[in-house]
């Protein structure tokens, strides 16, 4: 509710007070990686990511956001390895949600001009 109104602060200090009663939370993970992003810390944004996916390899969002921001960082390699991670691993039902043909799209591209494999 705080991150939707935009109160990054007090949803960052809620979101770390909800770690320290269960830090095996990937969704806590994924959000403060949200706000770190929107924050312009990357590198921070990027390892609450990281752990999200460490602690739900089915925290689809986690995965998401992570990949799409390494594309945005122009780290092309590294987003790649985890949209393809992504797109291999999101149920049929939920491929729509996840826009994973669009992502396909984007992955080929990438790999077309960058030159990866």
């Amino acid at each position: 509710m705080l991150l939707s109104q935009g109160q990054l602060e007090q949803a960052e200090t809620s979101l770390q007070l909800a770690l320290q009663y269960d830090p095996t939370s990937s969704e806590s993970h994924n959000l403060l990686g949200v706000i770190a992003f929107d924050s312009d810390r990357k590198e921070e944004a990027l390892e609450h990511w990281r752990t999200a996916i460490a602690l739900s390899d089915t925290n689809y969002q986690a995965m998401n956001n992570l990949g799409i921001n390494l594309v945005r960082m122009n780290r092309f390699a590294e987003a790649v390895k985890v949209l393809d991670q992504l797109i291999a691993s999101v149920p049929p039902p939920l491929q729509d949600e996840y826009q994973i043909e669009q992502l396909r799209t984007m992955v080929a591209r990438i790999k077309a001009d960058q030159g990866l494999r």
